[in-house]
């Protein structure tokens, strides 16, 4: 077989190693974006009393609506939901997250309106 016999599989070979290397950028582009979603939306529960029952009535009132034949399978739509709400959330959850923790750390300064980009601490 000469070079130029291969050079098809040779061109085909570097075709699917981009896809591969272009797709696995994707997915964890992808990942990262779910992961954020779903911190900040933790923090917003954790730290904002109001979010926290809104978003557990709805949770429980979701819970009691749907028709499921196992817990497991109501676990596995239960993530879902969660995922679906971190995801919508997302627009206004990263800068209202930093701002409920900044509230927490330096509410003396957050209160005067004197807080800096980032306080020495």
């Amino acid at each position: 077989m000469s070079y130029a016999d291969l050079m098809p599989f040779l061109v085909a070979g570097w075709v699917l190693f981009f896809l591969a290397v272009w797709w696995y950028r994707g997915q964890m582009k992808l990942s990262q974006a779910r992961r954020q979603d779903l911190c900040c939306y933790v923090i917003l529960l954790v730290l904002d009393d109001q979010i926290r029952e809104q978003a557990k009535g709805k949770f429980h009132e979701w819970i009691r609506k749907k028709p499921v034949e196992s817990p497991m399978a109501l676990a596995l739509e239960g993530q879902l939901v969660v995922e679906d709400i971190a995801e919508r959330m997302s627009n206004n959850s990263i800068m209202y997250s930093t701002a409920l923790l900044a509230k927490v750390k330096w509410p003396e300064q957050i209160a005067k309106g004197t807080a800096e980009a980032s306080p020495a601490s």
